[in-house]
C-alpha cells in the first residue's frame, strides 16, 4: 500500500521547507514527493532544483511552472503527474500544511482497515494553533431549493472515523483509480472551491472517510476584511459554478440570490457575477 505526496507551492519557501521535511521524516516514507512550483519569485525554484537531486529513499519530482496558475492550476498539474506514477494513493496538500510524524503510517493502516469499502478518499484532522479547524470537513444537506454545507462538529472528532461529503485538500489522500474516474481539479478555478467541487465528484465514485487520529497542522493566517477583493471574485464565481454544474437549476438560482443578499454590495457583486 503506497502513498505518494503532491505539494503545491507559491512564494512560501520557508513553509515549503518545513512541509518537505515533515514528509521526509515520516515513520513510513511516501513512495514519492511531487513539488509543483507556481512560478514563485522568492528562491523556491532554486531551492527545489537542489532538493530534487538528493533522492535518498524517496523519489522526488519538481515541476516549475512558467506562470502562476493559482492553487487550482497547481493541484491540476500535481494530480495529473501523480496519476501516472506508481502509488495507489495520493496525499495532496498546500505548502503550509504539516503532517504529524506518523500521519502516513496511520493513513496506510486505515486504508487497509477500510479496504472492504468503496473508498475515494481518506482525510485527517486539521489543526490550526492546536485547535480543530472544522471548516475542512463538511457534509451536504439538501432540502427543497436549498443546499447547505455543514461543518462536522468537534464532538465527532472523538470517534475513530466518520463519513463526509466534502473536503479541503489539507490532509487528504485520494485513491488514484477513483481520481481517474472523477477527473482532475478544475484548473480554471484559480483559487477557492476547487477542492469542494472536486471532492463532490469524488464522493460520487466512493465514500470519503475522515480519521481524526491522522493529524495535520495548518499554518494558516486568517485575515478578516469587509472589503470585496479579487479573492472574493473567485470565491463567488467558483461557488456558483459548483452549484450550477453539480445540481439542478433551482439550487443555483437560490444560491445566486443569497449571495446578492449576503454581500450587500450590489454593484461590485453584479460585476463579479457577470
Amino acid at each position: 500500500m503506497d502513498i505518494g505526496v503532491a505539494i503545491v507551492t507559491y512564494n512560501r519557501l520557508e513553509k515549503l521547507k518545513i512541509a518537505l521535511k515533515k514528509y521526509e521524516n515520516q515513520t513510513i516514507l511516501p513512495k514519492y514527493i511531487i513539488a509543483v512550483n507556481n512560478n514563485s519569485n522568492d528562491g523556491t525554484k532554486e531551492f527545489l532544483n537542489e532538493w530534487v537531486k538528493n533522492n535518498k529513499e524517496i523519489d522526488k519530482y519538481v515541476i516549475n511552472l512558467e506562470k502562476n496558475t493559482g492553487g487550482s492550476g497547481g493541484f491540476y498539474t500535481a494530480l495529473k503527474e501523480a496519476s501516472n506514477l506508481d502509488a495507489n494513493w495520493i496525499w495532496i496538500s498546500d505548502d503550509d500544511a504539516f503532517p504529524e510524524k506518523d500521519a502516513i503510517e496511520k493513513s496506510i493502516k486505515n486504508i487497509e482497515k477500510h479496504e472492504h469499502e468503496n473508498i475515494s478518499a481518506i482525510c485527517g484532522q486539521v489543526l490550526n494553533l492546536d485547535k480543530i479547524d472544522i471548516k475542512h470537513r463538511r457534509r451536504l444537506k439538501i432540502k427543497r431549493n436549498k443546499i447547505k454545507q455543514e461543518f462536522v462538529n468537534e464532538e465527532e472528532y472523538k470517534k475513530e472515523y466518520f463519513y463526509i461529503d466534502l473536503f479541503s485538500y489539507v490532509g487528504t489522500i485520494i485513491n488514484k483509480e477513483k481520481l481517474k474516474k472523477a477527473g482532475l481539479t478544475k484548473k480554471d478555478y484559480f483559487i477557492f472551491y476547487d477542492d469542494t467541487e472536486h471532492s463532490y465528484r469524488l464522493s460520487k465514485e466512493g465514500k470519503i472517510i475522515c480519521v481524526p487520529s491522522i493529524k495535520i497542522h495548518h499554518d494558516e493566517t486568517i485575515n478578516s476584511s469587509d472589503k470585496c477583493t479579487w479573492k472574493d471574485y473567485y470565491s463567488i464565481r467558483n461557488k456558483l459554478d459548483f452549484y450550477k454544474t453539480s445540481f439542478s437549476n433551482r439550487y443555483y438560482k437560490y444560491e445566486y440570490n443569497q449571495l446578492y443578499i449576503k454581500n450587500n454590495i450590489k454593484t461590485k457583486i453584479k460585476k463579479i457575477l457577470n
